[in-house]
């Protein structure tokens, strides 16, 4: 009867001893994973280790510039990737298709062809400005024309249509622009491009009809009311920018003129450091009082003027 008590005691001990253990297993089986889980962790630190295989998946994706022309061009898909470019806001411009190859420009730019044609008068009665028969007679510092285009890029046949008109001295309206590299060829994308094989580069005051939509479109976002004071706004004092691009953007404008005059080579590398200057810190564009010819003639003359301006004040006040 002595031993009783202790045995049931000891038993008692003993379920009190299992019931722990089992609590104990739980609570391991609750914070390791599985079998199944544990695999399906492993495989997925294996699939972000080694790169999917699967078409479109993340790791194959690449960016826009950087996609083929497989990738849904020409097939209608509706998933197919936009490319962007190299303008304002990633729009493109005309030198992204040519050299991608997706179109050659109209101008047919050719070097070798070197005879000179009779230069004409610009507005102002003074300066005289030749036709370039030969792109590769641009160099560094050159003070160059087209005849100005405020639809420009819109379209590649409105582009040549414009300078023909330039051509025959219907359009008596040009942009200005300053030649940034000596151009050494052309090549067979019909991109100018200098020495090293670069793109020859220019600084202007300008941008494109998809760049100026991209900014209005931008500057707009919420404020459809506000569109038309935008756009006033806009065309008057933020219609251009200072920069360089590549000389191929005028790719479908053939007729570019160079002003006649006699710079040495000290001062064509003053002016190209005085445009990489101006375009780090410059006042901001206005039609009237800071366009292009402002800029070009305060950088190479150092006087801050637009012959067009003053001629266009001139004919309007006659009239």
């Amino acid at each position: 009867p002595a031993a009783k008590p202790s045995s049931a005691a000891g038993g008692a001990a003993a379920k009190l001893g299992r019931r722990r253990r089992r609590q104990m297993e739980a609570a391991e089986r609750s914070t390791s994973p599985s079998g199944s889980e544990a695999d399906e962790l492993s495989s997925a630190a294996a699939s972000t280790a080694t790169p999917s295989s699967s078409p479109g998946s993340p790791a194959e994706s690449r960016s826009p510039t950087e996609s083929g022309s497989e990738e849904g061009e020409g097939s209608g898909s509706p998933d197919r990737v936009f490319r962007s470019g190299s303008g304002w806001g990633g729009t493109r411009t005309p030198c992204d298709d040519f050299m991608e190859k997706r179109r050659t420009p109209m101008s047919s730019w050719q070097c070798g062809r070197a005879t000179a044609l009779p230069p004409r008068v610009y507005v102002d009665n003074r300066t005289l400005i030749r036709e370039v028969p030969d792109l590769c007679t641009l160099q560094r510092g050159d003070h160059c024309l087209i005849a100005i285009n405020f639809v420009r890029a819109a379209s590649p046949r409105v582009d040549y249509f414009v300078s023909w008109l330039g051509s025959i001295e219907i359009c008596y309206l040009y942009h200005h622009f300053i030649v940034m590299d000596d151009v050494d060829h052309v090549d067979e994308s019909g991109v100018p491009r200098n020495s090293n094989g670069d793109p020859a580069m220019i600084f202007e005051c300008g941008n494109t009809v998809p760049e100026a939509c991209q900014e209005l479109k931008s500057k707009s976002k919420g404020r459809p009311l506000m569109l038309p004071f935008i756009i006033a706004h806009f065309l008057i004092t933020c219609k251009a920018k200072f920069s360089t691009h590549p000389l191929a953007d005028y790719g479908d404008t053939p007729h570019i003129y160079v002003v006649l005059d006699r710079q040495t080579a000290e001062e064509r590398e003053r002016t190209v450091a005085e445009a990489l200057r101006v375009q780090g810190q410059h006042d901001r564009y206005h039609v009237l009082f800071n366009n292009c010819e402002h800029i070009c003639n305060q950088i190479i003359t150092g006087f801050h003027k637009s012959e067009m301006v003053t001629t266009t004040a001139w004919v309007a006040f006659r009239v």
